[in-house]
């Protein structure tokens, strides 16, 4: 069984009698009442093919994506029955779709108590025979079997989606050993990491050509910032820089410096922060300034503006390195795939031009 575009399709257009049947047939055989497909719709109305949406953990990128169907219905398929942890879940959808669909037990894990708040408001609002099969993890992965020893060796399916390429070397190492920890023997592994596929800009996708088998970046954005109508997303980049770097300076966490600010907080008048000027790059820090005076109309056109500098340290991946990087912890890899930035499976020919997140599916030996 490996993941398709056909698995799922757009199942959730409920004037589609044929979609809904698709959707129906995933769900484990206890959960067919219309009481269990409406909630579940529900639940797959939260996330599918949604805007991505800022959450409060920052240091592991600061936004939670839409809901990846095709990999859902692989899974849904795959647990009937069995246990399921999901790492990094954070306000549990994915995790309580794996409920609905049969399984048996299903641990949802996330490091941010807010996430977890909010799925367990959401486990409430269950059917009892649902709700009853979810339990919270809140925290570290790594603390998975100090809360839940019971876990060891006793895991069907883990499905950990944009939550790796955020580690240092040691937590990745850490990582794949709880993976062969928790999981069974020929048990499975699904998750998503950022991807080179999708980099629109023309010096970035020189830089990965250059760089192929590289994973480790440094990336410094300056972007402009519409506190009225970006939802916390930058409006405009105004300049861009991808380099390699070594795995000795990856970390988990990104600065964002603030350069330029006007609102209600400074009565509409700019305030400049030289102080964060000074972070940056000086070998940088003439180009930045360059991009800002160019940008100043587009600026004074925003009546709530920022204008920050994002300086981070994090992976991206190809299909191919991340096979290798599975291969290189003994994990058996099943297939890769490519997400694009509404979470369906793309044709892997189109992935330079659409392609946001890099999969894999993996079994324990």
């Amino acid at each position: 069984m490996s993941i398709t575009r056909a698995v799922l399709g757009r199942f959730v257009d409920l004037r589609d009698s044929q979609t809904l049947q698709g959707f129906q047939s995933l769900l484990g055989e206890a959960h067919q009442s219309k009481e269990h497909i409406r909630k579940a719709l529900e639940v797959i109305g939260r996330i599918y093919e949604s805007t991505p949406r800022p959450i409060a953990e920052t240091s592991v990128g600061g936004y939670s994506f839409s809901m990846h169907p095709e990999v859902m219905a692989f899974a849904m398929q795959f647990v009937k029955g069995k246990v399921a942890v999901e790492i990094g879940g954070a306000s549990g959808e994915n995790a309580i779709l794996l409920a609905f669909a049969g399984a048996e037990k299903v641990y949802m894990n996330d490091r941010e108590p807010l996430e977890i708040d909010q799925f367990q408001k959401l486990q409430r609002s269950l059917p009892a025979d649902v709700r009853d099969k979810l339990i919270a993890v809140e925290g570290s992965c790594f603390e998975l079997l100090s809360k839940h020893a019971q876990l060891s060796n006793q895991v069907d399916l883990v499905l950990c989606r944009n939550v790796i390429h955020f580690f240092n070397p040691q937590e990745q190492a850490d990582f794949f050993d709880l993976l062969k920890t928790i999981l069974k023997p020929g048990g499975k592994a699904i998750f998503t990491v950022n991807s080179k596929y999708g980099e629109p800009n023309r010096s970035f996708k020189e830089t990965l050509e250059e760089n192929p088998s590289a994973t480790s970046f440094q990336t410094t954005r300056c972007a402009i910032y519409d506190l009225e109508r970006g939802q916390g997303f930058p409006t405009h980049t105004i300049y861009q820089q991808l380099l390699p770097c070594s795995e000795e300076v990856m970390s988990s966490h990104f600065t964002s410096l603030r350069l330029y600010e006007r609102g209600p907080e400074t009565s509409y008048k700019w305030k400049v922060f030289q102080e964060n000027f000074q972070q940056i790059d000086a070998s940088i820090q003439p180009e930045i300034k360059k991009a800002i005076q160019s940008s100043k109309n587009e600026m004074q056109s925003i009546r709530d503006c920022i204008v920050k500098c994002l300086i981070n340290y994090y992976r991206i991946y190809s299909t191919e390195n991340l096979q290798a990087l599975c291969e290189s912890h003994g994990l058996l890899v099943d297939s890769t795939f490519v997400i694009d930035g509404s979470g369906h499976v793309v044709d892997e020919a189109n992935v330079s031009e659409q392609g946001l997140f890099a999969g894999a599916i993996i079994t324990r030996p």
